[in-house]
C-alpha cells in the first residue's frame, strides 16, 4: 500500500502524527506499506515514516487548486511508482491532494482519503484550495474510491447519503 503524505515540513502536526499511527497500523495487520512525501523539511520524520515503511519515495508535488488540473509530471511520477513497487492501493492522508488519486485511477488501482479536514466550517482552506467546500466534495467524491473520515461529522459532509464509502 502507497500511503501519501501531504507536507513533511520543520512542525510535526496532527495529519503527520496520524501518518505514523496509520503507517503502524498497516505494519500491524501485515501490509507491506511504502510512503510518499513531497519534500524532507525535518529529518526526525523522515527517519519515523522510514521506521514504518519499506521504503520512502520523495516526489514533489503541490496541492490541488481550483480548477487547474493536477501537475502532470506529479501525476506521471506517483503512477511510476506505483507500477515500479507493485503497489495495489493508493491511501492519501488528506483532502488537498488531488495527484495521487488521479495515478490511482490511471492505475487502475483502488484510492482511499483519511479526511481530517471540515471545510464547510474552515474557510481558510478553502481560500487556499481557491474552491467552495461544495466543489472539493463533489471532486473527492469524483476522484477517490473510499474515504476514512476521523469523526461523524466529517464522515456526514463527505457522503450523507453513501455510507458504504466512508469509515469512521
Amino acid at each position: 500500500v502507497l500511503f501519501v503524505a501531504h507536507q513533511a515540513v520543520e512542525h510535526v502536526f496532527g495529519a503527520e502524527r496520524s501518518l505514523l499511527h496509520m503507517l503502524d497500523r498497516a505494519g500491524q495487520a501485515g501490509l507491506c506499506v511504502e510512503a510518499v512525501i513531497p519534500q524532507v523539511l525535518n529529518s526526525g520524520y523522515l527517519d519515523a515514516l522510514r521506521a514504518r515503511s519499506r521504503r520512502v519515495h520523495v516526489r514533489p508535488f503541490g496541492w490541488r487548486f481550483g480548477d487547474d488540473a493536477p501537475d502532470a509530471s506529479a501525476v506521471r511520477a506517483i503512477a511510476a511508482l506505483i507500477q515500479q513497487s507493485g503497489v495495489v492501493e493508493v491511501h492519501q492522508n488528506t483532502a488537498v491532494l488531488d495527484a495521487p488519486l488521479v495515478a490511482a485511477r490511471l492505475m487502475q488501482i483502488p484510492s482511499v482519503v483519511y479526511l481530517r479536514e471540515l471545510p464547510a466550517e474552515d474557510a481558510d482552506l478553502c481560500s487556499r484550495l481557491g474552491m467552495a467546500a461544495d466543489t472539493l466534495r463533489l471532486r473527492l467524491l469524483a476522484e477517490a474510491d473510499r474515504f476514512v473520515a476521523n469523526s461523524d461529522a466529517v464522515a456526514k459532509w463527505i457522503a450523507p447519503a453513501d455510507s458504504q464509502r466512508c469509515l469512521t
